[in-house]
């Protein structure tokens, strides 16, 4: 008969360990101060200019509304992420 646990198993075992030893790692560098200081300031910068992009006519006439409000804060997150992201990756492949 067909035995439990086999390769596919093995392979999803090795995937949930692989996960679980690189999420510390990640968070920790993630949240190191001198990432944190770029990203917030590549999203002050990003996010400000789409800002500008998207939403200065409604902000210059007085007809922003809450959910262009809400737009503006997630457009500000939106950058924050992607730096934390890539420069947390690249730290996390030059040390392997």
């Amino acid at each position: 008969g067909r035995q439990t646990g086999g390769k596919g198993q093995r392979q999803l075992r090795h995937f949930q360990t692989l996960g679980q030893s690189l999420v510390k790692p990640f968070i920790a560098t993630a949240l190191s101060p001198p990432i944190v200081a770029t990203a917030t300031k590549v999203a002050l910068l990003v996010g400000t200019l789409l800002i500008a992009i998207n939403h200065l006519p409604a902000l210059l006439d007085g007809s922003a509304t809450a959910r262009n409000y809400l737009q503006m804060g997630l457009t500000y997150l939106v950058p924050y992420c992607v730096s934390t992201y890539s420069a947390t990756v690249a730290i996390l492949r030059r040390a392997d």
